[in-house]
């Protein structure tokens, strides 16, 4: 953030240490999956003891109704980290187009000699930006969260909802533990390439630098956002499977438990929600883009008719 008002020399102790501070982060972050899978191993007990039956009954993993809920847990995780990972991008874009916009409104912005006046630049729009797509951009992954257990517990009875847990405990620690650590080590790499660790001609400016760019582009939200909402998600989904655990009923025979319909209804009015939201969601980014793209132009056709009656003069 100080840009150039340290020294090298400061400015090589201070990317050591964010080196560091990212190593820390990503072995501290490996606790904190630990400690999550711990508490849904927990959860998961009760919910068997606590469902009717269910401890009598056994999981067994020769049901196909168990391993298909097996497979949709293992699943889960992957989808849950791909729309955060998306809801980043969105994020980050929509500012980059109000950014856009103030400096096409106050192309002195870029002086730093100019004294723009009260009010200019306008950081409250970023900063409003960023905070709603942080409760908007959250529905979709939440609404997985919380209504797909009662959906699978519902419709395919509490073994089938007993194997879902055990694979989005499965993969979704597993997939946390990658997402810390290689977000971490994509971030250290950037700074290594910056630092001349390649060697010379490898340095800012190059092919490399690009790549790691890139890189470090992915890795941020990996270690920022997705790896460490796959904690929530893990144990909001046991939580939830919890607390219903009483309504579940047992599958017999390889039927379809009684309650089918509730399930069935749930997962729908979900698959509809997400679907509608997300079309809302595309047509308020590309409202955004389109807006700034005409203001662009109304920009540049002024600048242009200034020319002109320069000219003329």
């Amino acid at each position: 953030m100080a840009e150039d008002d340290v020294s090298e020399e400061t400015r090589a102790k201070t990317d050591a240490l964010d080196a560091l501070g990212n190593t820390t982060a990503a072995t501290g972050k490996g606790f904190a999956i630990g400690s999550a899978a711990l508490t849904s191993v927990a959860l998961i007990s009760a919910y068997i003891e606590q469902v009717p039956g269910l401890s009598e009954a056994k999981v067994n993993m020769e049901d196909p109704i168990v391993l298909s809920g097996v497979l949709i847990g293992g699943c889960l995780p992957f989808i849950f980290a791909a729309l955060t990972m998306l809801s980043v991008g969105k994020a980050a874009e929509a500012i980059i187009f109000e950014v856009r916009r103030q400096f096409l409104k106050w192309p002195k912005l870029k002086d730093t000699s100019w004294t723009p006046p009260a009010g200019v630049p306008e950081y409250g729009t970023c900063v409003a930006i960023s905070t709603q797509a942080a409760l908007i951009e959250m529905v979709m992954p939440g609404a997985i969260a919380i209504f797909v257990p009662p959906g699978v517990g519902f419709l395919l009875g509490a073994q089938a909802l007993c194997g879902l847990l055990v694979g989005a405990l499965a993969s979704g620690t597993l997939l946390a533990i990658t997402m810390a650590n290689a977000g971490g080590a994509w971030d250290n790499a950037k700074k290594y390439v910056e630092k001349g660790g390649l060697g010379e001609g490898r340095g800012k400016g190059t092919d490399f630098h690009s790549a790691v760019v890139v890189g470090d582009t992915v890795g941020d939200p990996f270690k920022d956002t997705s790896g460490p909402a796959l904690n929530i998600l893990i144990k909001m989904m046991s939580l939830i499977a919890l607390v219903l655990s009483s309504k579940f009923e047992l599958q017999k025979e390889r039927v379809l438990p009684d309650t089918w319909y509730i399930g069935a209804i749930i997962l729908v009015l979900t698959s509809l929600t997400i679907f509608v939201f997300a079309g809302w969601s595309a047509k308020k980014h590309e409202e955004i883009n389109n807006s700034l793209q005409s203001t662009s132009a109304e920009i540049e056709l002024s600048e242009t008719d200034s020319a002109k009656d320069v000219s003329q003069i």
